[in-house]
């Protein structure tokens, strides 16, 4: 047995997509380089913490886009997410999502809102100046009702909403969402995908004329659900360590919200 193991060999497309799979890269930050980009995660970083240091915490939000693949990757069937979430955890924006048909037929004649989700649409299903424009728009108005000056890592300046992009090639370090918040939210929309397969595949094992194969294909709107389910079931807790991660936030701020979950699941 130990000689067949030793004697295993992969071919390159094969180490390929299992990384592609497995979302395993390969970084190498060495001398210059790699002290060059400490040095800029530390510059954006005391840069960030100047900039919000007016701020209360509910009020600076960080966003992100993600591409989601509803089937399997193979398949090419996603959608773009927009994530946002505030650095006290305490308000999580619903999700915008893009995908690449203007009225999708899972829709019927009714529009995203009557089914629960924000859905816009391009070509490539990613975000374009034009509809990011549009949702920070919306997300002014919104603050300018409820009396609040909000600032978002992500220039226009609006009367409601200030953003501030993040310097480059620091975003894994210093935006919360990518630092576990987008991880999460993948990991429970997963854990539906998953059981939903598992259900399909229980129902069709005993009929020869239905294939297992089709097990992941869903229609849009059943992602879409999916994800702002998800989304819904990423904790405050969560949230907050990954913006404490980022170390653009006073701790304390984070051992209080820490301690009220505490209190909270004491309670329950």
């Amino acid at each position: 047995m130990r000689s067949r193991l030793l004697e295993l060999t992969f071919s390159e497309g094969w180490l390929y997509n299992f990384q592609r799979l497995h979302n395993i890269k390969s970084r190498r930050m060495q001398g210059e380089a790699g002290a060059s980009c400490a040095a800029s995660v530390e510059k954006g970083r005391v840069a960030l913490c100047a900039r919000i240091v007016d701020y209360e915490a509910k009020d600076v939000h960080n966003l992100d886009e993600t591409e989601l693949y509803y089937w399997r990757k193979g398949d090419k069937k996603r959608l773009a997410v927009t994530v946002t979430a505030n650095a006290d955890a305490t308000e999580k924006l619903p999700l915008l999502f893009v995908s690449s048909a203007v009225k999708p037929r899972c829709f019927g004649r009714q529009s995203g809102e009557y089914h629960g989700v924000r859905n816009k649409s391009t070509k490539k299903s990613w975000m374009t100046r034009a509809l990011f424009q549009e949702w920070l728009d919306q997300i002014n108005e919104r603050m300018k009702k409820e009396g609040r000056h909000v600032r978002c890592s992500w220039t226009k300046l609006l009367s409601s909403v200030e953003i501030e992009m993040l310097p480059p090639n620091t975003t894994s370090v210093l935006q919360p969402m990518d630092a576990g918040v987008i991880a999460c939210l993948k990991a429970y929309f997963h854990r539906r995908q998953g059981c939903h397969a598992v259900d399909v595949a229980d129902s069709v094992i005993d009929d020869e004329e239905k294939s297992t194969k089709d097990i992941y294909k869903v229609d849009v709107l059943q992602a879409m659900h999916w994800c702002r389910d998800a989304w819904e079931s990423v904790t405050q807790s969560t949230i907050a360590n990954c913006w404490k991660h980022t170390g653009i936030i006073p701790e304390d701020l984070y051992e209080l919200i820490q301690g009220i979950a505490n209190v909270r699941l004491e309670s329950t």
